[in-house]
């Protein structure tokens, strides 16, 4: 968290690391000294930050289709509760997959550093 809000100086670094490291040593747990609306606050933090990342950021990152298929398992996540939600997303993102390349009709080899077979929509 320390480089995504843009903290670029080592002292900070390492004084997290320290600090990690001493409540490592405690010889008790420090956990029942914390209120418990601050774990709350932490994972609606985190919780937050990640959907910012996952859904919003990633639109320009992805395809229309896997964007669709990213919104999809979140729906079916959220419907049918983990377990069953991540299995169906996972096969509706390799029905995605399958509906892509089903779609190529033509390889060409690009020559570069490496071989590269790429792929081409007509």
């Amino acid at each position: 968290f320390l480089m995504r809000a843009g903290v670029d100086n080592r002292l900070a670094t390492w004084f997290a690391t320290v600090l990690q490291f001493l409540f490592f040593l405690m010889p008790t747990s420090p956990l029942p000294y914390v209120p418990n609306f601050f774990f709350g606050a932490l994972l609606v933090f985190i919780m937050l930050d990640l959907s910012v990342d996952w859904l919003w950021h990633a639109r320009r990152k992805l395809s229309l289709l896997e964007y669709g298929n990213l919104w999809a398992a979140l729906a079916l996540i959220i419907v049918f509760d983990l377990e069953l939600g991540m299995l169906l997303g996972c096969l509706v993102c390799a029905l995605g997959f399958v509906f892509t390349y089903a779609r190529m009709t033509s390889f060409e080899f690009v020559e570069g550093r490496a071989r590269v077979v790429g792929a081409r929509y007509h």
